[in-house]
């Protein structure tokens, strides 16, 4: 019987012992001739195949069929696919769906797909199957920090299209830090003069060539802390004077933004007013994490704010930061994320956290109301080792492939109430131990692959052998795809 090896893991998959081949022939049937589910299949399977795989409205050997009274089944972004000899039909209530069938059968299909030029000599079939498939949860995030290594446009649109094959539909963009400012904003063209960057047109495009794909770009825009990058171009926004400089050594630094100046609220509103036209992403992500206070506690300007507003230290200093963005972004029909530090003080009244320090903060925000994004460093750091020993990659502690799939995000303390709140999972991909693409990537595969497991797949279906096994087939593809992944011992012994 040929076998059925999908990550994630779907719903339900009953296999037959029979095949479907597709040839020149193969046409795909579309609810518009410019539908973008279609548009993205008919291009997997021209490029390796030289086929003309044409895009029709109707009929096709390939049909894609939205049908809106099957969204009570398959909510959002659920699909079933149905493979026999005759061709394959993929129906889903909304659009996501129909994307997420696509990866499907994209993995139904031999590796060679992946192939980027015309490949001769391939059987190109698929097992007859059926699936009825829906994720866990909404959010199923990859994080990539651009700001301690900068990565060129090419590998960011490659890690949105690994992101597409498992399912994941947040591209979290960690696009400034202390090390470098990675987004042009016209207004202050010196954040970028130093440093590499992306366009606002390269940008755009990034967040085009994503939604292409199901994902959302979500950026991530430092503050309060985090800002010598800013500082360096523009010290003014600073509690000391200068001069800064973008950091060279890994750490956490004591100059932040000074949140006394009213000048530094109007750079950061004017940053955001150019973020928001370049990213629609309903969310949006300040950043938010270890602000140290040490330059407020000193700084006139900081210690005037916090009497005028009769705050009870700097820790409410930050957390009023915070909820002045929260506003901001809340007018603006948009939300505000941030990582759990953004608890101390306060939590903003609309803030959705992303809890890293471990899975108590997103525990109090959820038992205050507020939705979370669980991405703890325990789990889904995808920096960290996979094992010990001095010449393994990494950095920091270890976390193995089995560990990070042994990960659970609603925590065993929730209630069913509080577990609600849970909107998914995140893996995030740090750079300061890595600067070259294929150094990334063995940080990232499998691990990567078992968080989006993580995010689909009901946890009472999850198996880490089963998802071993069926991640040596996925290897096939990131070979031929020219992706490197760290051998583990867990999945090739």
């Amino acid at each position: 019987m040929p076998s059925v090896n999908i990550i994630p893991r779907p719903t339900l998959v009953a296999s037959a012992s029979n095949v479907l081949h597709l040839d020149a022939d193969t046409t795909i049937g579309a609810p518009e001739a410019e539908h973008p589910a279609a548009v993205l299949l008919a291009a997997y399977l021209r490029g390796p195949t030289g086929w003309t795989v044409p895009v029709q409205v109707g009929a096709g050997s390939i049909q894609l069929l939205r049908d809106g009274s099957r969204a009570q089944d398959f909510g959002a972004e659920g699909y079933q696919l149905d493979a026999t000899p005759d061709g394959v039909c993929i129906v889903a209530g909304e659009d996501a769906g129909l994307f997420w069938g696509v990866q499907s059968l994209r993995q139904l299909l031999p590796a060679a797909i992946e192939a980027r030029t015309t490949v001769t000599g391939v059987d190109w079939t698929i097992p007859t199957v059926h699936i009825e498939d829906r994720p866990r949860f909404s959010w199923r995030g990859g994080h990539l920090d651009v700001s301690r290594h900068f990565f060129d446009i090419d590998f960011v649109k490659g890690f949105i299209d690994l992101l597409a094959l498992h399912k994941q539909n947040v591209f979290h963009w960690h696009l400034t830090d202390d090390h470098g400012w990675r987004l042009q904003i016209e207004r202050y063209p010196e954040l970028t003069h130093e440093s590499a960057s992306y366009t606002q047109a390269e940008a755009r495009s990034v967040v085009a060539y994503a939604a292409a794909r199901g994902i959302t770009v979500v950026p991530e825009i430092e503050l309060p802390g985090h800002a010598l990058a800013v500082l360096a171009a523009y010290p003014e926004f600073a509690c000391a004077e200068g001069p800064f400089h973008a950091a060279t050594e890994w750490g956490v630094f004591d100059d932040v933004f000074c949140v006394g100046n009213d000048a530094t609220l109007a750079f950061l509103r004017h940053v955001f007013d150019e973020v928001l036209e370049i990213f629609p992403s309903r969310f949006i992500h300040v950043g938010g994490d270890e602000c140290p206070k040490t330059r407020w506690q000193q700084c006139p300007k900081c210690q005037a704010r916090i009497q005028q507003e009769g705050l009870a230290n700097e820790d409410a200093l930050q957390s009023w930061t915070i909820r002045q963005f929260d506003k901001y972004l809340a007018d603006r029909g948009r939300r505000l994320v941030g990582w759990d530090e953004i608890l101390e003080g306060g939590l903003a009244p609309g803030a959705t956290v992303m809890s890293w320090r471990g899975v108590e903060g997103g525990l109090e925000a959820a038992r205050a109301g507020h939705d979370v994004v669980m991405t703890p460093q325990t789990h889904v750091y995808l920096d960290r080792k996979h094992y010990e020993g001095d010449d393994e990659p990494g950095r920091l502690s270890v976390s193995s492939l089995e560990n990070c799939y042994g990960f659970d995000p609603t925590i065993a303390d929730m209630t069913i109430t509080e577990a609600q709140h849970v909107l998914g999972v995140q893996a995030n991909v740090w750079s300061e131990g890595f600067d070259t693409p294929a150094g990334a990537e063995v940080m990232i595969w499998p691990r990567m692959s078992a968080v989006a497991e993580i995010g689909w797949t009901a946890q009472a279906d999850r198996n880490f052998a089963d998802f071993t096994g069926r991640f040596r087939h996925l290897a096939q593809r990131l070979d031929v795809m020219g992706v490197a992944y760290y051998r583990d011992r867990a999945v090739w012994g």
